[in-house]
């Protein structure tokens, strides 16, 4: 199992998949920086007012994470799913495509291959989405002040979001907790991506299929907001602003549906088929 693990690791670490997901990831986390975090740096005392509505430039409302309405992050949060399954997701479908399992079973143990495949699809799918966002933190970090959020100003999350108390008063531990958010979902997706193969036979459709499932978990989220659980959305639960109030347990329960399905429709048919 430890020399599955470690050759599945080292596929990934070879696969253009990982790498251009991390190029599109840290090539919007830095235009972001540019267009953005750079021009508030320029200038930080020129564009302050004395008065309550300002605030500032500060590290937690200029980051691509702190800018919920920045297009860089709207960007980055609508293409999440295709980042998660490029690193290793793509992988398994090509290895069922083309038949490389076969030389896979003949050498170990059906279940090691899919359960090494797994687990680093996962690690995978969360390390890709959170090392842009991460990079971009760190980089505003260089360039602005971490000066703490103030509850008088128009500043975002709202009174009544989810660690709403957090971000004021420590919000470095608020944003590693969305981190840990971002890894379970970009984890998830991943997973997601896995349960397609088998239904799903050309390589693009395989791609943009866990795109289009999170796209309408946002449709459909916009008809059972009114549950009083929070936006079921993904878009706006990785929004770390929560422009609509995000509840924990909406949070869990989502990706913990969303795993537990693709989870045993992979384990499921990757036991049942016969490759051969």
């Amino acid at each position: 199992m430890k020399e599955m693990i470690k050759i599945e690791r080292e596929r990934v670490q070879s696969n253009w998949g990982f790498w251009l997901s991390l190029s599109i990831g840290c090539t919007i986390a830095i235009a972001q920086i540019i267009m953005e975090v750079g021009r508030r740096s320029q200038d930080i005392i020129g564009g302050y007012r004395n008065d309550a509505s300002c605030y500032l430039p500060s590290v937690f409302n200029s980051w691509i994470g702190g800018s919920g309405f920045s297009p860089y992050s709207f960007s980055y949060r609508t293409i999440f799913p295709i980042l998660a399954i490029l690193p290793c997701a793509i992988t398994y479908f090509m290895d069922m495509k083309t038949g490389y399992v076969k030389n896979i079973f003949s050498r170990t143990f059906r279940r090691n291959y899919y359960i090494s495949k797994y687990l680093v699809n996962f690690i995978a799918g969360g390390i890709s989405v959170v090392i842009p966002m991460l990079l971009n933190l760190l980089i505003t970090a260089c360039l602005l002040p971490s000066l703490l959020p103030s509850t008088n100003n128009l500043f975002a999350p709202i009174s009544g979001s989810m660690l709403v108390a957090l971000f004021y008063s420590h919000p470095y531990y608020y944003i590693l907790i969305y981190m840990l958010i971002y890894f379970i979902y970009g984890g998830v997706f991943a997973t997601l991506a896995l349960s397609l193969v088998g239904f799903v036979h050309n390589i693009f459709m395989f791609t943009l299929c866990p795109f289009l499932m999170y796209y309408c978990l946002g449709i459909i989220a916009s008809y059972i907001y009114n549950i009083h659980i929070g936006s079921w959305s993904p878009i706006y639960i990785l929004d770390l602003t929560q422009p609509y109030k995000v509840k924990l347990s909406a949070i869990i329960i989502e990706a913990v549906l969303i795993g537990t399905i693709s989870s045993a429709i992979y384990i499921w048919r990757g036991f049942k088929d016969d490759i051969y």
